[in-house]
C-alpha cells in the first residue's frame, strides 16, 4: 500500500519537475554550471600567465596583486593561459604557406621525355 502511494508521488514529483524546466527553457533559461572561465576571469588568466612567464613574481604575489583568492586558482588560470598560448600558436603554424604538391605525372618522368 506504501509502496503505490510512494510511487504516485514520485511520478507527481518527476511530472512537476518537468514542468519546470520546461517553464524555465521558455524563458530563456539553462540549467547546469556555466561551461568554462568567463570573460573577467579569462583576462584575469591572461595576465597571470604573462606575469608568471616574466618570472619577477611569485605565484603568491601574482596573487595578491591581482586579487586572486588562492594559488590554486592562479595555477588554474596559468593552465588555461598556456592552453590558449599553444592553440595560437597552433593556429598560426596551421596556416603558414606550404610548397604545392607535385602530380604524380610530373615525379614520375625520367628526363628526355621517357617514363
Amino acid at each position: 500500500m506504501f509502496g503505490a502511494i510512494a510511487d504516485f508521488e514520485r511520478g507527481l514529483i518527476q511530472e512537476r519537475t518537468q514542468v519546470g524546466l520546461s517553464a524555465a527553457r521558455t524563458r530563456g533559461r539553462l540549467g547546469g554550471r556555466p561551461k568554462g572561465l568567463t570573460e573577467e576571469a579569462k583576462k584575469k588568466a591572461r595576465l597571470v600567465y604573462q606575469l608568471y612567464t616574466q618570472q619577477d613574481m611569485s605565484v603568491q604575489e601574482i596573487c595578491n596583486n591581482l586579487g586572486i583568492g588562492s594559488r590554486s586558482t592562479a595555477y588554474r588560470y596559468l593552465e588555461w593561459g598556456k592552453a590558449e598560448q599553444k592553440n595560437m600558436k597552433d593556429s598560426a603554424t596551421r596556416f603558414k604557406r606550404s610548397k604545392p604538391k607535385q602530380s604524380a605525372s610530373v615525379r614520375n618522368t625520367q628526363p628526355g621525355g621517357a617514363e
